[in-house]
């Protein structure tokens, strides 16, 4: 489902369609630890990244556009074209 997902996204990003729409909540990220562990979003809502994707989200940079699937276990970077699984610690404001 996360590889459709990502897919459906990516067609999105390079049609210059909104890729929230449909797909989930748009927001930014904010700041993050350095291991990329843990993600804060502009909307206020704080993420755990799984183990296994903290290598990527570590590359992610502060404004990134990010897109919090409907599913909300996973968060997609639109700047790198990259999703990763996540949990949230924190809801938005």
């Amino acid at each position: 489902m996360r590889r459709i997902i990502l897919a459906l996204l990516l067609v999105a990003v390079v049609l210059g369609v909104n890729p929230a729409w449909g797909a989930g909540q748009q927001t930014i990220l904010k700041s993050q630890t350095g291991d990329g562990a843990v993600l804060t979003l502009e909307d206020g809502s704080v993420w755990e990244v799984v183990p296994a994707h903290r290598s990527e989200s570590a590359e992610w940079r502060k404004g990134d556009r990010i897109v919090i699937t409907e599913s909300k276990d996973c968060l997609f970077n639109s700047n790198q074209g990259e999703s990763v699984d996540a949990r949230q610690l924190q809801p938005s404001r």
